[in-house]
């Protein structure tokens, strides 16, 4: 672990009260390199909130600092103060619209919400309200970013979600799934249930969304769903185990008998105790995710902005086993996508032709590629005529 993370752990324990095994920091980093890395990592606020006086953030560039942190407070209250506009906008209309990560787990796992960073708003409807909801934010000032009716119908058909942008900079990302449809989510767990959701305390109102349990499973796939891209992820991992010492507990009985939830949710768990730990996990969690922990604890020290979609798919992959490795990729080639409907515009009545389409469509791509020309050593092209 280098000097950056130990600086994140040190400010993690001392803003969370669990430094009685937190040892002094030695800090050598440099100022600017701290404020790059924290903003790729989005842990701003918690470097701020937990710094020690007179460390790295207080020499020479603390002016700088608190003009970040208070403009990204501000715009999480804003945030906070949108989400529960647009609530008031759907609710008598709509069998239930719930608020994921975002304000309502910065409430449940930051000390102060205001601390973490957060670029939109994440809401979950049943598929046959998004009519109504869809006019609940049009009333609201909101504009979907696809225009075209058939593709955004389609989109939200298969799963894939929406995203709708206001003039005054908020965007809404709204979906009827938890994840993309190809990606491993409890068959069991929906919004219908009302025994996930709890009402969460926002600004001047209530709103509903996943109790910490359900909140910590979500952290947990949602990190490897990017492929453990950011540390302030294992922030709210690491927040809700110290904040409610009972939500592993019960996230591992909401996994059930889905064995890729359990093990991305103990993955997630061991990334965080390695972290901000020791002691934040009550219990021994599986050793089977001990290669998969210490891929995570690689891939966070990358200083790269983001990890391609193939190697997203290797973190996805490693905690499947061989039939589900199956699965997912046979949903993940035969599911239609953007890039069916952009190409073959069919109404919801025809919408069902796109599970046919989807196949013929690769393999035509696929004979496409084998006649490609192959550029030869010397500059020379020749026609593909057989896989290579």
């Amino acid at each position: 672990m280098d000097a950056f993370f130990q600086l994140c752990r040190d400010s993690f324990r001392r803003l969370y009260g669990v430094q009685d095994e937190c040892e002094p920091v030695s800090e050598t980093l440099l100022p600017d390199l701290v404020l790059q890395t924290a903003r790729h990592h989005r842990v701003l606020g918690l470097l701020y909130a937990g710094r020690p006086a007179g460390g790295t953030l207080d020499q020479g560039r603390s002016d700088r600092w608190q003009r970040i942190v208070f403009g990204q407070a501000y715009h999480s209250e804003r945030c906070a103060h949108e989400a529960v506009r647009l609530l008031a906008q759907f609710p008598a209309r709509t069998g239930g619209v719930t608020l994921i990560k975002g304000p309502a787990l910065a409430v449940q796992a930051w000390p102060e919400s205001g601390l973490r960073h957060y670029d939109d708003l994440d809401f979950r409807c049943d598929r046959k309200d998004f009519p109504r909801v869809l006019e609940g934010l049009l009333a609201a000032g909101y504009e979907p970013e696809i225009e075209e009716f058939r593709r955004r119908e389609n989109l939200w058909h298969f799963g894939w979600g929406l995203t709708f942008h206001h003039p005054e900079g908020f965007m809404v990302e709204l979906n009827h799934r938890f994840f993309p449809p190809h990606f491993p989510w409890p068959a069991h767990l929906r919004l219908g249930d009302p025994s996930l959701f709890q009402e969460v305390q926002l600004t001047e109102r209530t709103v509903r969304a996943p109790s910490p349990a359900l909140h910590l499973l979500l952290s947990c796939l949602h990190s490897v769903w990017h492929g453990w891209e950011r540390l302030g992820w294992m922030v709210d991992i690491g927040g809700l185990l110290v904040r409610h010492p009972a939500a592993l507990e019960e996230a591992d009985a909401l996994a059930g008998k889905d064995r890729f939830a359990r093990r991305a949710l103990h993955t997630g768990c061991q990334v965080a105790d390695t972290l901000w730990g020791p002691d934040l996990v009550p219990f021994p969690l599986s050793k089977a995710c001990e290669p998969a922990v210490a891929l995570a604890l690689n891939l966070l020290t990358l200083r790269s902005p983001g990890l391609s979609a193939g190697k997203r798919m290797i973190c996805h992959r490693q905690l499947l086993g061989s039939g589900e490795r199956f699965h997912y990729m046979s949903r993940r080639l035969l599911i239609p996508g953007d890039g069916d409907f952009q190409r073959i515009h069919l109404p919801g009545r025809l919408r069902a032709l796109y599970w046919l389409l989807r196949p013929l469509r690769a393999l035509v791509a696929r004979g496409r590629a084998r006649h490609l020309p192959v550029r030869r050593p010397g500059g020379r092209e020749a026609p593909r005529t057989g896989p290579r």
